[in-house]
């Protein structure tokens, strides 16, 4: 009996309870109703300025190119619904009370109403702020299956790539092959091809992922490490240490099932653990690919496949230059000029490209100026010459490794263009200009010169030739724009040229002052008579070959003290000039 009296007590005052509790909220949501307005209207402005705080932050995001994280969109989404809504209950709210204000009324059931609305919103409001503490906002977007912009320039691709460019593609398909080299002389389209390759490769989509990155001269590594990390979505290598940048780099790359990451303008080996680039087989689905002026970077990287890029042909280069001359010089009176000027060109894309831009639209006079420079290997007066051919070619010589190597590649560049030397030829020069330290024999001698010439020819300075008659002859020969930009540089290197070949001059050329030359190189002209006396002090090489009927007077190499090199070849060399015996410090004389 005293358990059923129990439970029918509890069961009365939670009845009761109940009862009770139902006016209480119902005179409490009556009481509270200015304040539950007031709050309501409080805490709708505080989500408004929350919001607002939030937009700026998802801004600059989104100026950064990062992606919104869905939560954050979604909190954006019910944020803006709930103060919509919120807004229009205050308005209706503030109508609603003017309207009983001007006829004296109280509407308890409406008070109550829009009290216990009121709270309920405030709950939603309070609610989303809770939600809106977020840490990140958004992360990096994701890199695009290619990063490889179109090439400018030429609007197709010509044949000579063409075939190049199908060999790449196969190496790059090929499990076997992790590095590929691609190599050729400055400004002959190795960036341009390798975009197209990069391209193609994103379009048949063999890869997840394709970074390019420019390394230059002096790589730093961890300007490399950053940019390939930020193609790569990552944020975590702005702080740390070179080598726990490399394993977080390393860490990221093997994460991509197949990832194509091509390093663009390498100058020597660089050490791809350092950077944090896996290879072989510590990543086969990570394939390399280097661009050089220098092969021999890439024997020392162990490239398993190297594609040497050459100059463009006379057809190709003559393309090329009608697209970017934009005008009509096939059937035009400048036709020849337009002609002349390509060849000068020596099909060097860069140059062609460069000299086409500076004559578009021009008169003939320029046309005429341009072609005038390009002949006499001074052309320093072109329009974008300077910033887009001469800077980045000196630069290059500039890091020839030896000073041998410097004086043989000037010496080149004092024969005529397409000219053939014999490198016999540079070994007796060498010797006779005290090139070479600590050789002795001639065996040595020629030695150092073949080495230097090859190292020359691999840094593509100098074209290899072997002509096969009775025996191997072998021979140099210097690109037309190369020889251009030397004769423009050489004076840095205090070596100050004439030079005048294959010309056709008949008169010995005028000069203000012949006592800063140190070689003068008039060979295979018509010139008949030298002046009476030249004051040459730091002249070391006169090659004057060619000239059949040119006559010396006595006195012509009295102020000569310091020449060298004398090459009088195919000249007529009788009678001998008196001033012969001044030149105590001759070492090669060339007469045959």
């Amino acid at each position: 009996m005293e358990i059923v009296t129990s439970s029918v007590s509890s069961i009365s005052e939670i009845i009761f309870s109940r009862l009770f509790d139902a006016p209480g909220r119902l005179i409490g949501y009556l009481l509270n109703y200015n304040d539950n307005i007031e709050a309501l209207r409080n805490q709708a402005q505080k989500l408004k300025d929350t919001r607002h705080s939030m937009q700026l932050r998802i801004g600059a995001a989104e100026r950064n190119r990062e992606i919104i994280l869905p939560d954050v969109q979604s909190w954006i989404s019910k944020v803006d619904n709930v103060s919509a809504e919120a807004e229009k209950f205050l308005e209706d709210e503030g109508n609603a009370n003017k309207m009983c204000f001007k006829g004296w009324c109280i509407n308890v059931q409406h008070r109550y109403q829009n009290s216990k609305v009121a709270k309920q919103k405030i709950t939603v409001i309070t609610q989303l702020q809770e939600e809106g503490k977020f840490q990140t906002l958004s992360q990096p977007a994701p890199p695009p299956s290619s990063i490889i912009s179109p090439a400018a320039g030429f609007s197709g691709i010509f044949e000579s790539r063409e075939s190049i460019k199908n060999d790449i593609m196969e190496a790059l398909k090929d499990d076997k092959v992790s590095i590929i080299g691609i190599c050729g002389m400055w400004g002959v389209g190795k960036t341009t091809l390798v975009k197209q390759v990069g391209k193609q490769a994103g379009e048949e989509k063999l890869y997840d992922s394709i970074v390019m990155v420019a390394v230059s001269q002096a790589p730093d590594i961890m300007k490399i490490q950053a940019e390939i990390a930020e193609l790569l979505g990552m944020t975590s290598l702005l702080v740390h240490s070179k080598s726990a940048r490399a394993n977080s780099l390393l860490g990221r790359i093997k994460s991509e099932k197949r990832i194509l990451i091509i390093l663009d303008d390498v100058w020597s080996r660089i050490e791809l653990e350092e950077i944090g680039i896996p290879f072989g087989k510590d990543h086969g689905g990570c394939k390399i690919v280097l661009t050089s002026r220098r092969k021999d970077a890439f024997d020392q990287m162990n490239c398993e496949k190297i594609f040497i890029i050459e100059t463009l042909s006379k057809q190709e280069s003559w393309v090329l230059f009608k697209e970017h001359v934009g005008m009509d010089v096939e059937n035009s009176a400048i036709s020849k000029i337009a002609t002349d000027v390509v060849a000068e060109c020596d099909g060097l894309p860069i140059a062609i490209v460069t000299i086409a831009r500076a004559l578009k639209n021009k008169n003939k006079d320029v046309w005429n100026d341009v072609a005038g420079q390009l002949r006499t290997s001074t052309p320093i007066d072109i329009l974008g010459i300077q910033e887009s051919v001469i800077s980045p070619l000196e630069l290059s010589i500039k890091n020839i490794a030896s000073e041998e190597a410097k004086s043989l590649f000037f010496c080149c560049s004092v024969f005529p263009k397409d000219f053939e030397i014999p490198i016999e030829v540079l070994v007796r020069y060498g010797v006779a200009l005290r090139w070479f330290k600590n050789v002795e024999t001639m065996k040595d001698v020629r030695y150092r010169v073949h080495a230097i010439v090859s190292t020359l020819a691999s840094s593509f300075f100098l074209i290899y030739r072997e002509h096969h008659y009775s025996i191997v002859e072998k021979y140099v020969k210097l690109h037309n724009v190369i020889r251009y930009v030397t004769h423009i540089i050489a004076p840095k290197y205090n070596q100050v040229f004439l030079v005048k070949v294959c010309t056709g001059l008949n008169e010995w050329p005028s000069r203000d002052t012949y006592e800063d030359l140190t070689c003068i190189s008039l060979m295979s002209n018509n010139i008949e008579e030298v002046p009476n006396v030249m004051k040459c002090p730091k002249l070391q090489s006169l090659l004057l070959q060619g000239n059949y009927k040119l006559v010396f007077s006595d006195n012509f190499f009295q102020w000569m003290k310091d020449l060298r090199v004398l090459d009088l070849s195919e000249t007529q060399l009788f009678p001998l000039p008196k001033s012969l015996s001044s030149l105590v410090n001759l070492r090669t004389v060339e007469i045959c």
